[in-house]
């Protein structure tokens, strides 16, 4: 019985096809980062990354080869960041990643920029060569805002920023983005009474889609 309620459990906070951290487990993995990181005094960082091109592979390959290419990205962002650091997979076709103890807004922009160049060399899946691109947006712990929620919406925000402005490309976060304070601050303390009982088995709505 415990077994399976361990696989349950497993199966409930990663990702089924990458093995990645999903939303549930990430809410946890950011409220540890930027907990730890405010007694520390320094940086973390939040950055949303989507894939620019994948509805095209889509629809010019198989199902399979799709997967292939999520696994792919998968490793190749675990590989490219650090072990302290959380890549969860956040959407069908988007990435969410935590970063903590970053000495610089600048420090963060540079991990953003060698992201992107994981992206220059076609990626070999099949018999296809599929060139995928991708758009991060970036919010930093605590210049842009010092709650997790916060950051995350306006890290969110900025990718899709850098969508629409062609993609390929990295934008931070607006300096005087506002929110609801208060709201911000109830869900988040929410959530870390959730963490104190082991239960996050409810649904949390983090307003990104």
């Amino acid at each position: 019985m415990k077994h399976h309620r361990g696989q349950d459990n497993q199966q409930a906070l990663y990702d089924d096809l990458t093995g990645l951290p999903n939303r549930r487990l990430l809410v946890q993995q950011m409220v540890r980062a930027l907990t730890s990181t405010r007694e520390s005094g320094h940086r973390a960082a939040i950055l949303c990354l989507a894939i620019d091109r994948f509805q095209q592979a889509d629809d010019e390959h198989a199902q399979i080869v799709k997967d292939k290419c999520m696994k792919r990205i998968a490793t190749m962002l675990t590989r490219r960041l650090r072990g302290m650091d959380t890549v969860a997979r956040t959407g069908e076709e988007e990435f969410t990643i935590v970063l903590g103890e970053v000495e610089s807004v600048g420090a963060v922009g540079m991990v953003a920029k060698a992201l992107l160049e994981l992206f220059a060399i076609p990626m070999e899946v099949e018999q296809f060569s599929i060139l995928l691109r991708a758009s991060i947006g970036g919010a930093v712990y605590p210049d842009h805002g010092d709650r997790e929620m916060q950051l995350w919406q306006s890290a969110d925000e900025a990718m899709r920023r850098a969508k629409t402005d062609g993609g390929g490309r990295y934008h931070l976060a607006a300096q005087d983005k506002s929110t609801d304070a208060a709201e911000d601050r109830e869900l988040e303390d929410h959530m870390r009474r959730m963490l104190q009982e082991g239960d996050f088995a409810c649904t949390i709505s983090c307003n990104i889609t």
